[in-house]
C-alpha cells in the first residue's frame, strides 16, 4: 500500500468510529463533532506511521486537522440537512495551511429525516461549485459523481487553481461563469479581511436625481449595448453591475426607453423617429464623456472583456464609440443622429 492508501485505511476506520460514537446523536453541535472526530482520528492512527501527528485548529487554519508531517489534512464538515450538502471554504484559501498538498473531508450529516451518516472524500472531488455567503465559497457534495467537480467544470485542476494568485483564480471563474451566462457580482468581493455584508440596499428609483443620473451615465461607459435592439437581455449586465454596487433595480428598461421614438434636434438639423434609447444616451453624452476618462481600467477590462487592462484613457474613449456604433438598434434611423452628437462632444469627424 502507498501512504496514501495508508491514510484512507484511517479514514475509513475513523468514520466507523464516529457512526458508533455518534449514533443516535441527531441534535450533535459543530463543537461536539469536530472533538469526536480529533478523537477517532487519534485512536485511528494508533500503532501506524501517523500516531502522535494529529494537529487539530478548528475554525483557524484550512483544512482543520493536519499530520505534523505535513502532505495530508482533514477538514470536518457538519450537515443538518439529508442532501449531504454544506458550503466549504473561500475559493481563494487565504489561510491554508503550508505544506498541505492532500485535503481530505470528513462529513457528518444529522438531519432529522434519516439515521445520521459519516462519509470521507478527497476535497476537490466534491467541491461542485461556487457559493456566496459574504465571499465566495465551495459549494459541497458529498454524493457528487467522479468528473463533476467545479475544477472539472472550469478545466484546471484543484492542485494547479490553488497556487494562483488571488485575481488569477477570480479571472478563471470569471471567464467560466461568463460562458455559462451566469451572474458575477461575487467576483467584486476579494479580500475576506475588507470584505463585509451591506446593512442595506438603494433602489435605483428613489435615488436622487443627480446620484441617479450619474449611475445611468457610468452604466452606459461599461455597456454600450444598452442603445441595442430593444430586448430584455441587454439589460442584463447594468442590472448585475448595479447589484454588486448594492443598487436594486426593478425596471431598468423604463430608465432607458419605456419604447416609442422621439424627434431631436443637432446644429439646427432634424432627426425624426430616434429610439428613446438613443435619445437618452445623447442627452447624457457630456456626462459619459467624463466617466469615460475616470473609468477604472480593472472594471472597463472586466465589463468589456478584455484580456488586458486598456492601453490609456484615449484608447478607453475610441474603443467605447466604436463598440456603441456597433451596438446601435436600427442604424439606419439613429446612426447620424449619434454621430453628429458623438462630433458634437469629442469633436472630430465620429
Amino acid at each position: 500500500m502507498t501512504r496514501t492508501q495508508r491514510l484512507e485505511s484511517i479514514l475509513e476506520k475513523c468514520a466507523k468510529a464516529l457512526a458508533t460514537e455518534t449514533g443516535g446523536k441527531k441534535g450533535i453541535t459543530p463543537k461536539q463533532f469536530e472533538d469526536s472526530v480529533e478523537s477517532c482520528l487519534k485512536k485511528a492512527c494508533e500503532k501506524t506511521e501517523f500516531e502522535g501527528q494529529v494537529v487539530a485548529e478548528f475554525g483557524q487554519k484550512f483544512p482543520d486537522i493536519s499530520f505534523q508531517e505535513g502532505v495530508y489534512g482533514v477538514e470536518v464538515k457538519l450537515s443538518k440537512n439529508q442532501h449531504l450538502q454544506t458550503i466549504g471554504n473561500s475559493v481563494l484559501e487565504g489561510t491554508r495551511r503550508e505544506g498541505i498538498d492532500e485535503i481530505y473531508i470528513m462529513f457528518g450529516s444529522f438531519a432529522k429525516e434519516r439515521e445520521p451518516r459519516i462519509l470521507w472524500r478527497k476535497y476537490e472531488e466534491c467541491c461542485v461549485d461556487i457559493a456566496v455567503t459574504h465571499y465566495p465559497r465551495y459549494k459541497i457534495n458529498m454524493e457528487a459523481r467522479r468528473g463533476e467537480s467545479i475544477f472539472d467544470k472550469i478545466g484546471v485542476p484543484y492542485a494547479k487553481l490553488r497556487k494562483l494568485k488571488q485575481k488569477e483564480i477570480l479571472d478563471v471563474f470569471r471567464k467560466h461563469y461568463r460562458k455559462q451566462n451566469a451572474s458575477l457580482w461575487w467576483l467584486g468581493r476579494v479580500d475576506e479581511e475588507e470584505d463585509y455584508v451591506p446593512a442595506a440596499f438603494n433602489f435605483l428609483n428613489e435615488m436622487p436625481d443627480a446620484e441617479r443620473r450619474k449611475i445611468l451615465q457610468e452604466g452606459f461607459v461599461y455597456f454600450p449595448e444598452l442603445v441595442g435592439d430593444d430586448n430584455h437581455k441587454k439589460y442584463r449586465g447594468f442590472v448585475e453591475w448595479l447589484l454588486r454596487k448594492n443598487i436594486v433595480c426593478h425596471n431598468a428598461r423604463d430608465f432607458f426607453s419605456s419604447g416609442g421614438q422621439v424627434t431631436r434636434y443637432v446644429g439646427g438639423v432634424r432627426y425624426a423617429r430616434i429610439t428613446k434609447a438613443v435619445a437618452k444616451l445623447c442627452d447624457e453624452l457630456d456626462g459619459i464623456k467624463g466617466e469615460l476618462q475616470n473609468a477604472d481600467p480593472e472594471n472597463i477590462m472586466h465589463y468589456w472583456d478584455l484580456e488586458t487592462k486598456p492601453r490609456s484613457a484615449n484608447w478607453v474613449q475610441l474603443e467605447w464609440i466604436r463598440r456603441l456604433l456597433a451596438c446601435l438598434g436600427d442604424k439606419p434611423r439613429n446612426e447620424a443622429f449619434v454621430r453628429a452628437n458623438l462630433k458634437r462632444v469629442f469633436g472630430k469627424k465620429r
